[in-house]
């Protein structure tokens, strides 16, 4: 299986008069180039500015990308993989944004691991309640039952009456994906999952908006004692992301623990 990541070739940016028609909810560009090319969508976060190349004419695509007339003429097999990244995106469940090169955006990723490294604690927490229901019999008979029901699940409020004192420290991992080409079908494939996007982006060069996944690590206390867990002090039990620098590229590898 063969990976694929797209030569980047200089884009240009052109004044073009472009006729502009409505086309659904977003209003489609007749570009009048003639050569296969994408166009430089833009799209403004709190993190930074998103930046990539799509095979769209769209003016405004995938919730917020914005076209702009700066374009890359690409060749009959870039063309391919563009649909591969991005009209099929959803081959990897991506079905709301599309994938951006990590290099060309790495400020995002990095305010993104920057914003996400902090860990946090969860409580279990589990009680019972008594409901009533009514059934009715085939001769029209209307009976009232009552039944105990059983809610349970995860939230992070310490002081919950119904905490059962199971707790579990959270920790964000980042992921990227590659463009494989196996018998000259293209897909994309997801890398493992990792502390520092560092440690896969030359490997697996592109990545969604939210490329995140939570881990976790079980305890057990006393009820009584779950207002008074500080993550900070459970900071060596997960590796994280170097914040010192932003460098894209560092000596220190840091993936060890998956």
């Amino acid at each position: 299986m063969a990976k694929f990541k797209l030569n980047k070739i200089a884009a240009v940016l052109v004044a073009l008069a472009i006729p502009v028609t409505l086309s659904g909810c977003s209003k489609e560009s007749e570009c009048e180039i003639p050569s296969r090319h994408v166009h430089l969508y833009n799209k403004d976060t709190n993190l930074g500015t998103i930046t990539t190349y799509l095979d769209s004419e769209y003016e405004d695509v995938y919730g917020g990308y914005k076209w702009s007339p700066e374009y890359m003429e690409i060749t009959k097999e870039d063309e391919a993989a563009f649909k591969a990244l991005y009209v099929n995106a959803d081959f990897v469940g991506l079905t709301s944004t599309p994938l951006f090169d990590g290099e060309d955006n790495w400020g995002y990723l990095f305010n993104l691991m920057r914003n996400t490294n902090s860990d946090y604690f969860e409580f279990y927490y589990e009680y019972y309640t008594t409901e009533t229901y009514t059934t009715t019999d085939s001769k029209g008979k209307t009976e009232v039952h009552t039944r105990r029901v059983h809610h349970d699940g995860w939230h992070t409020d310490p002081d919950d009456y119904d905490n059962t004192g199971k707790a579990r420290l959270c920790h964000r991992r980042y992921c990227g994906y590659a463009l494989s080409n196996e018998n000259g079908k293209y897909q994309p494939v997801k890398s493992p999952y990792v502390d520092d996007i560092r440690d896969v982006i030359d490997d697996y060069p592109y990545f969604s908006e939210d490329p995140t996944t939570t881990v976790y690590q079980y305890y057990k206390f006393d009820r009584r004692d779950l207002k008074y867990l500080n993550a900070n002090d459970y900071r060596d039990v997960f590796n994280h992301p170097r914040l010192d620098t932003n460098e894209i590229h560092i000596n220190e590898k840091t993936m060890i623990k998956r």
